[in-house]
């Protein structure tokens, strides 16, 4: 499955966001990719907004590695974990991290901000989001499924 839409400000990329979020199940990965500025961050708050976590809490991870937020998934609890591996240097530190082991949760969702620094840990079924920064507030969301 795949789909492309326009958004034309913050609102919509958070919409778009929540429509994504419909499809998920727990142990799924979202990839997301796109230059700074391009509304990742911006989509995450979408994908959370469904899950009953407020948009106001979620802020990207870029020197925590990873944000934990609990919320609801048809009336279960749901933790997701939002990653951001702007920073990260050497794929090799991951492990070191312990990051496949979050990744290999089946409990949990996992949002992930520039998931090309990690392909090769991108494995099973998983979401690739790429935002493309088009004018001022105007943004391409590509999505994909891979199972």
């Amino acid at each position: 499955m795949q789909w492309e839409t326009i958004s034309a400000s913050e609102s919509e990329t958070i919409d778009s966001g929540q429509k994504l979020a419909g499809f998920l199940n727990k142990g799924d990965i979202v990839a997301l990719s796109g230059q700074v500025g391009s509304g990742k961050t911006i989509f995450v708050k979408g994908v959370c907004k469904a899950f009953a976590i407020s948009p106001a809490v979620v802020h990207s991870p870029t020197f925590l590695i990873m944000n934990l937020y609990e919320g609801k998934f048809r009336d279960e609890q749901l933790a997701v974990r939002h990653f951001d591996f702007y920073r990260l240097e050497r794929e090799e530190d991951l492990r070191e991290l312990g990051v496949d082991e979050w990744l290999d949760d089946r409990e949990s969702i996992k949002l992930i901000e520039w998931s090309e620094h990690i392909h090769s840990h991108l494995v099973g079924r998983h979401w690739f989001v790429r935002l493309e920064v088009l004018e001022d507030v105007i943004r391409r969301i590509e999505i994909e499924f891979k199972d």
